[in-house]
């Protein structure tokens, strides 16, 4: 079925019927009406969203997806040497497909690379992984507090490990080159 403009009639959650209009989508449902102007309906997708430039970026830059390791990351990544600017960016790491299902760490990527700032993605998203020198740029240090939403991990002494989830990703990602 090709995108729709126009009137969807939903009956006791069912669609019974659509009117092709131009314009907008409307929705009518049994107890609400819904308007959206200069809008599309596309049926068929069942997933809520999509990670279009994550998967742009997978694509075209180095891809940890096949990683076995912390280690194995940083040695993929080196070898393929991309830079972003003044960063090395990778996506795709896993730790739950890793054989010691360990979480990585600034030791590994200061090891690799102890002059350039890194920032690794998690598969999805809500994890990167960053070198000591990353840290630096963004200021992140055992004084540093958890943005709201957001957790920056850290070592028993309080010192960041380098693992930075969900809203403390922005604290790294603004001094990422686009």
């Amino acid at each position: 079925m090709s995108p729709f403009q126009g009137n969807i009639i939903i009956n006791k959650g069912v669609i019974e019927s659509l009117e092709f209009k131009d314009g907008y989508v409307k929705i009518i449902s049994d107890n609400s009406t819904l308007l959206f102007p200069d809008a599309w309906a596309y049926p068929g997708f069942t997933d809520s969203h999509g990670h279009i430039s994550a998967l742009g970026s997978k694509l075209l830059g180095i891809n940890l997806a096949d990683s076995k390791s912390p280690e194995h990351c940083a040695e993929i990544a080196y070898k393929q040497g991309q830079q972003t600017g003044e960063w090395i960016t990778a996506r795709g790491w896993n730790e739950e497909l890793w054989i010691s299902k360990e979480q990585p760490d600034t030791s590994i990527l200061d090891k690799y690379f102890p002059d350039i700032p890194v920032c690794f993605t998690r598969i999805d998203g809500h994890a990167i992984w960053v070198n000591s020198c990353a840290l630096k740029i963004a200021g992140i240090s055992s004084f540093s507090e958890n943005p709201e939403g957001g957790l920056i991990l850290r070592t028993k002494s309080g010192a960041p490990t380098g693992l930075l989830i969900d809203n403390a990703i922005e604290l790294i990602k603004k001094h990422v080159p686009k």
